[in-house]
C-alpha cells in the first residue's frame, strides 16, 4: 500500500501503474493523468480532481468520492468504482 493522502500531485502522469490499496484521501490532483492503470481498492475520498483525466484504467474497489471535481475525464475504464463525473 502507498499513502498519498493530502499529497500535492498537481500535474503527476502515472503510466502502466498497477497499484493496490493506495490512499490518495484528500490528494490534490490537478491535471493529474492516469494512463494504462490499475488501481485496485484506492481510497480518494476529498481528493481534488481538477482536470484528472483516467484514460484505460481498471479501478475495481476504488472510492472516489470528491468534494472538489471538474472537467474530470474517466475514458475506456472499467470497474465499479469509477470517478463520480457528475461531481
Amino acid at each position: 500500500a502507498v499513502c498519498w493522502a493530502g499529497a500535492d500531485l498537481r500535474d503527476a502522469a502515472f503510466a502502466h501503474v498497477r497499484l493496490g490499496e493506495g490512499d490518495f484521501s484528500g490528494a490534490r490532483l490537478h491535471g493529474a493523468s492516469f494512463q494504462h492503470c490499475a488501481l485496485r481498492r484506492c481510497r480518494g475520498e476529498g481528493a481534488a480532481l481538477i482536470g484528472t483525466v483516467f484514460r484505460h484504467c481498471r479501478l475495481e474497489g476504488s472510492h472516489w468520492a470528491t468534494t472538489e471535481a471538474w472537467r474530470l475525464q474517466a475514458v475506456d475504464c472499467s470497474g465499479d468504482h469509477a470517478p463520480d463525473m457528475a461531481a
